[in-house]
């Protein structure tokens, strides 16, 4: 199982109903949420007893009630939920809970409100002793999980609480903690009739040992990264997916950490909008004013990249994301090689200097072109030979027009308005077929997918995932 540790606790504020929903696009099977009760016995999540880390005052839940901790922002945005609306939310979105209890008497207030609402696919866990213990004698019917500190050990605290799952946290206990989970202690858990989940990984070298391990289940800030598309895609045919200005659903738009979530969830390619600074510099950005998606006002072409640079481009998405700036196209460039390909699209930038700073990087065959303006791809053409161009079916009359015009490397469609006679017509001339869809509509999606198409640029790349996983699960 995927469990998103605090849910996408590298996406969004932790322990959010924001993080948790990101988590459950992001492919999570459970979201691990922390517990404690207020003054006023109210069941809440967050992982701290004290609010100083996560807004800058002193506050202690349990010293507290519920009607003052609910209308408290957070730092990195949101608020702190109750229990009762996570549990909610997850009988909404079909998400598993696996909830570690923090504070004295949460754990009891948290099985009952899960009886309330009839939910019944969780796991309570806890680091302390006397919290599992409780609810064994309770005879919760819920499994349970013993958390396991380095030097602890796990079958003594297993037998001791009466825990079925064993939680090894040693995320910190060496650089190769994998390491630590060995054949012989698998052979034990399993002999002692147990489960195993895992620390919280986001490490891929470590990701890609215990994603091999037969445990329960791994904890993670980054979901995706435990369920990698690829993977999802079962070794079903599927076309490469293009993600749009990077993973815009859940991080700003053109920014690193919309290029960095596209790659970690497996997507091959992003697309990024390139202008040019008045000081000569290429900087990614859509719009030709930096109004939109920055805290600034003015165009691109007029202010020098120091100006630029000073920018916030995250919060007036999500203030999660308020240390985000606005990135040159060598940082894209530095961030996706070894990863995947970059589709550019000139909006207004010098093509050599473009083609540059590809060339530079050693990117020129994971990278393709195109720009609106017909002469700057005639430009890039004389340039560099080798240059991989995009042309627009729907710029010409007829397929063989778009590919006379630009002897492109791909063809982009509208959506669905192609036939499979222009598919193989593109494959005869060893082109590549990428159809566009900004929507979120499954079922166009799919016909997408089925399509035959070698590429798909989607504003929605998280659905496909969604759609084979389904897929897949059924079969």
């Amino acid at each position: 199982m995927a469990i998103a540790h605090r849910g996408a606790s590298a996406w969004a504020t932790e322990n959010t109903l924001g993080a948790l929903r990101v988590a459950n696009s992001l492919g999570a099977d459970m979201w691990e949420v922390d517990v404690h009760l207020t003054r006023d016995r109210v069941c809440v999540v967050c992982h701290d007893s004290n609010l100083l880390r996560l807004t800058g005052k002193d506050i202690c839940l349990g010293e507290a009630d519920w009607n003052t901790i609910r209308k408290i922002h957070l730092l990195g945005g949101g608020t702190i939920p109750s229990f009762a609306d996570v549990v909610t939310l997850a009988l909404e979105m079909d998400a598993g809970l696996y909830v570690e209890i923090k504070g004295e008497g949460a754990g009891f207030a948290a099985w009952q409100e899960m009886k309330r609402q009839k939910f019944s696919y969780a796991i309570l866990a806890s680091f302390e002793k006397e919290f599992v213990q409780e609810l064994r004698d309770a005879d919760c019917e819920f499994p349970l999980s013993i958390l396991i500190p380095k030097g602890h050990d796990p079958f003594a605290l297993a037998l001791a609480t009466g825990a079925k799952i064993i939680h090894p946290c040693w995320e910190n206990a060496s650089s190769s903690p994998q390491e630590l989970i060995t054949p012989e202690l698998l052979i034990r858990v399993q002999e002692a009739g147990l489960e195993m989940v895992l620390w919280h990984e986001e490490r891929p070298a470590v990701l890609e040992e215990i994603l091999q391990l037969p445990v329960l289940g791994i904890c993670s800030n980054q979901p995706e990264l435990l369920v990698p598309f690829p993977v999802s895609t079962n070794e079903n045919h599927c076309p490469k997916i293009v993600c749009h200005r990077g993973a815009e659903t859940f991080a700003p738009e053109n920014t690193l950490s919309a290029v960095d979530l596209a790659f970690d969830q497996g997507f091959n390619i992003v697309e990024i909008d390139v202008r040019q600074t008045k000081d000569g510099v290429p900087v990614v950005m859509h719009d030709s004013r930096v109004n939109r998606t920055t805290n600034g006002r003015g165009a691109i072409k007029n202010m020098i990249y120091d100006e630029v640079s000073k920018l916030d481009a995250g919060s007036w998405f999500d203030p999660f994301f308020a240390n985000e700036h606005v990135p040159r196209l060598e940082d894209v460039l530095v961030h996706a090689k070894g990863r995947g390909e970059v589709y550019i699209e000139i909006k207004e930038a010098e093509p050599n200097l473009l083609l540059e700073f590809v060339q530079q990087v050693e990117m020129i065959e994971e990278c393709f072109f195109w720009c609106e303006d017909i002469r700057i791809m005639d430009q890039l053409r004389l340039l560099n030979k080798d240059v991989r161009l995009m042309a627009r079916r729907y710029d010409f009359k007829t397929l063989d027009a778009a590919i006379e015009r630009h002897q492109p490397q791909v063809i982009e469609f509208n959506g669905l308005k192609f036939t499979q006679n222009e598919l193989e017509r593109c494959r005869e001339a060893g082109i590549l077929s990428m159809p566009f869809y900004m929507g979120s509509v499954l079922d166009k999606l799919r016909k997408l997918i089925d399509s035959g198409a070698d590429m798909l640029n989607l504003g929605h790349p998280e659905l496909v995932k969604k759609i084979l996983l389904s897929k897949n699960n059924s079969e």
